[in-house]
């Protein structure tokens, strides 16, 4: 049996490697999933830098009518008259309706304990705005002192927070291998929320 480093450190390397793969593979994305997101909500970003600066040293006006956040807006909206929400139906005749039923009150309740329909809106904003949009599903302690957890649906503020396996053939990527989420802290935080 292998030692529990080797075992770690094979599982480090596998994860930096497919990290680094993804970092190559999916920059391009990246870099035009901030220029779509500065382009909608950031004033002066439309116009490219070269001509916005040639303009300025002529002392010309660089005007801008951004009517894309109107529109953004306009279609989560729209969305938000038909909210995505998470459905237990039974699939085969073994499944019981009255299974389903007390499962969906459960989702239900985990729905709004969580906020979810603002996790949704946001994920949606930010997937018409730039292309991407994310939340996750985690587990938390329901206290500090307890073994009980509890299933929460947490907002991804950020998507280039997520580094997502590219090679899926499910239109939802749910045959996804691997995901990583990345969180920056300074030093000062990591030692407050990670003091061991």
């Amino acid at each position: 049996m292998k030692p529990e480093k080797d075992i770690a450190d094979k599982v480090l390397e596998e994860a930096n490697e497919r990290f680094q793969l993804i970092q190559q593979s999916d920059s391009d994305n990246r870099k035009n999933y901030k220029a779509d997101l500065a382009f909608v909500y950031s004033p002066g970003q439309q116009w490219p830098d070269d001509v916005r600066q040639r303009r300025t040293g002529w002392q010309e006006l660089c005007l801008e009518f951004n009517q894309l956040k109107q529109f953004v807006a306009q279609v989560v909206n729209d969305q938000l008259q038909n909210r995505p929400g998470i459905r237990v139906h039974p699939t085969d005749s073994d499944a019981s309706e009255d299974v389903a039923e007390i499962l969906q009150g459960m989702v239900r309740s985990i729905e709004t304990d969580s906020n979810a329909d603002d996790t949704y809106k946001l994920a949606f904003k930010l997937a018409v705005a730039a292309g991407i949009g994310w939340w996750r599903v985690v587990s938390e302690y329901e206290s500090e002192d307890g073994f009980d957890q509890k299933l929460v649906i947490k907002p991804i503020q950020d998507s280039l927070m997520v580094y997502a396996d590219l090679e899926y053939e499910q239109p939802d990527g749910s045959d996804r291998r691997f995901v990583f989420v990345v969180e920056k802290l300074t030093k000062t935080e990591f030692a407050r929320k990670y003091p061991k």
